[in-house]
């Protein structure tokens, strides 16, 4: 008798034993096999809080009360001493007791062990602060409030230990030597504290002037940091093997299809045979991604000198796709729905030269433009500039139609600071006006402008500044009369950042112009000044500060100041929230107290930020409104205020 032919274990074989002692060891392996049975079904009902007995004695399974008693040690954790607040916080975001509170520790040693990494990260801590004598003293006891066990971190930080002395070496001892390197390029100061974090940025610090300086491949090979206790001091000890002096060799450019390869060496113009300079490589690399050509950019050294002691420097690149359709839409008070299309080509001739064709359209102006972008013409740094222009105008301030023709040049003297000039021509054939005696006219003009700008994002800016002046002469005639005029303008921004994260931003901006040599009828009225909307003094309509006619039209004006405040707060991520206040006025002379004229908005702004760009809704009330005045004004766009 046995479990079948496919059975693994048989229970006995009586062929081989005896008739007696079969049944023996038969029954013994039947009570085994039911012992184990129960053991296994018992352990079964034991995860769901039931048993067999339960079900048989009582009809069915039994619900068995929940366990109240915490499965581990449960304790709380006090900080005790003189430690600074930022300190502490600092601790608090890392510290194994307090972050993982929730998994109670089975056993005290468990919990030892994290009061001993603590213990490590709080003299990490201290000494990214400049403390080398602290004293951490910790213990664990029962808590005398009933909470299961008290941890006590007692944190003595003595004295701020300074940095008394920083000595480079170079070993082995290369021809030329290498340059000394000042402490200010370390961004280190002797008699100050001995940041942790200071000191060890200073390597890389080193490093790189090194690679700046035609070393391409130096390593720190040994460092020393001594702390003396009797003097609160620290001194630095660094040796540097610097590797050979060596030069920039050739750059080869891969990864080109449409783009010129010519036009890229004109665009980077590499210094090769020059002495070896980090810096130049990581400007080619921001030149190309600037043109806006590329969609991967790696620019790279080798990793060794050819025999004539120049390293070779490779450019891979990945080209976008050259042509783009696309489309912006905003909404305010003034214009209500507002948008366009365009179409553009970033490679026209295999130059990076930029075709622009957009329609664009509000329910105050309508247009159609033409432009081309030629850059790098005709040297480094340079941009030809040409544009075409039509448009149907029917605002307040002047209705009719517009012809504009320009041509510019512009040039990047560096990465902050540009320079533009040109010429532009306008016809203009607007509505005459009771106050306005100008209607058809030609204006030629040569706009001359300086701008600097080392904003970190220009849709964004969350620090920098924008400077901009500029000065722009003009002639205009009409069918009665020639005028000449120059207007002259300056405009700052300035944005600064606070918090980790870049939580708060204080942003403002100033702006004032002037018009003279003409007077105001003489000048066509879109040549002449306004403020009001959402570039400029938001709560108010569209061009509508300044002298208004009989009919409350705005006439514009010959001198003009603009204000603007703002506190940009991040609340999440993708949330933000900006009060802001904004001041402006416009006088028909050339030079007035705008006391009387000055007008204040202020208002409320959310901002979602996306990958492009914030989306901005802004409301705005006008604080010393007028009769014309509407009660507020709200805008819709992508990008801040300014």
């Amino acid at each position: 008798m046995g479990l079948g032919e496919n059975s693994l274990l048989p229970i006995a074989d009586c062929g081989i034993l005896g008739r007696q002692r079969c049944l023996r060891v038969f029954a013994g392996r039947v009570l085994l096999l039911a012992s184990l049975l129960c053991v296994a079904a018992e352990a079964s009902f034991a995860q769901d809080g039931t048993s067999r007995r339960d079900d048989l004695t009582r009809g069915g399974p039994r619900e068995q009360p929940a366990t109240t008693e915490p499965e581990g040690i449960v304790y709380r954790t006090q900080i005790t001493g003189d430690a600074p607040s930022e300190v502490i916080s600092t601790f608090q975001s890392i510290s194994a007791l307090i972050t993982m509170k929730e998994r109670l520790p089975r056993t005290r040693g468990i919990l030892r062990r994290r009061l001993r990494e603590d213990e490590a990260r709080l003299v990490t801590i201290l000494r990214s602060e400049g403390y080398y004598d602290e004293r951490i003293e910790s213990s664990i006891e029962e808590d005398a409030e009933g909470n299961g066990l008290l941890v006590t971190l007692d944190i003595e930080t003595g004295k701020v230990f300074e940095l008394k002395a920083y000595e480079v070496t170079y070993s082995p001892k290369e021809e030329p030597a290498p340059p000394v390197i000042p402490l200010s390029d370390l961004n280190l100061k002797l008699d100050q504290p001995a940041l942790a974090a200071d000191i060890t940025a200073a390597e890389g610090l080193l490093l790189r002037s090194l690679r700046n300086s035609g070393y391409a491949f130096p390593k720190i090979t040994k460092k020393r940091y001594i702390v003396d206790h009797a003097t609160t001091g620290l001194r630095a000890e660094v040796t540097v093997d610097p590797g050979p002096e060596v030069t920039l060799g050739d750059l080869t450019i891969t990864g080109l299809t449409s783009v010129h390869e010519d036009y890229i060496r004109r665009l980077v113009n590499w210094p090769a045979g020059t002495k070896f300079d980090q810096s130049q490589i990581q400007r080619v690399r921001a030149a190309l991604v600037r043109s806006g050509l590329f969609d991967g950019v790696t620019v790279k050294a080798a990793d060794k000198a050819d025999a004539d002691g120049s390293v070779p420097v490779t450019a891979e690149l990945q080209e976008r796709p050259q042509r783009s359709v696309g489309a912006f839409i905003g909404f305010s008070t003034d214009e209500l729905g507002k948008g366009g299309v365009f179409w553009e080509h970033r490679n026209l001739f295999g130059n990076a030269e930029r075709l622009r064709a957009e329609l664009a359209g509000s329910f105050i102006r309508q247009s159609a433009s033409l432009s081309l972008r030629k850059p790098e013409f005709p040297i480094e740094g340079g941009a030809l500039l040409g544009r075409v222009e039509v448009a149907q105008e029917t605002g307040d301030a002047f209705e009719g139609e517009t012809a504009i023709a320009s041509l510019g040049y512009e040039q990047r003297f560096s990465d902050v600071l540009t320079g533009s000039g040109g010429v532009d021509f306008e016809y203009n054939d607007f509505d005459e006006r009771p106050d306005d005696e100008v209607g058809k006219t030609q204006t030629f003009s040569f706009p001359f402008a300086l701008t600097f700008d080392n904003r970190d994002d220009v849709l964004n800016p969350t620090k920098g500044i924008r400077a901009r002046g500029g000065v722009e002469p003009a002639i205009s005639s009409s069918e009665d009369d020639v005028a000449s005029f120059v207007t002259n303008s300056l405009t700052l921004s300035g944005y600064q950042s606070f918090f980790e994260g870049d939580r708060l931003i204080l942003a403002g901006r100033i702006g004032v112009a002037g018009i003279y040599g003409a007077e105001r009828e003489e000048i066509p009225a879109s040549q002449r000044l306004y403020a009001g909307g959402a570039g400029s003094v938001r709560g108010y309509a569209l061009r509508s500060l300044g002298p208004l006619d009989d009919d409350d039209d705005p006439l514009g004006g010959r001198s003009l100041i603009e204000i603007n405040l703002e506190t940009r707060i991040k609340v999440t991520e993708t949330i933000g929230v900006v009060p802001f206040l904004d001041g402006g006025g416009v006088s028909g002379d050339e030079l007035e107290n705008f006391s009387d004229r000055f007008r204040w908005g202020a208002g409320l702004g959310l901002r979602y930020f996306t990958p492009v760009g914030p989306l901005r809704l802004d409301v705005a009330v006008p604080l010393n409104k007028r009769e014309t005045d509407d009660e507020f004004q709200f805008y819709i766009s992508l990008g801040q205020a300014f």
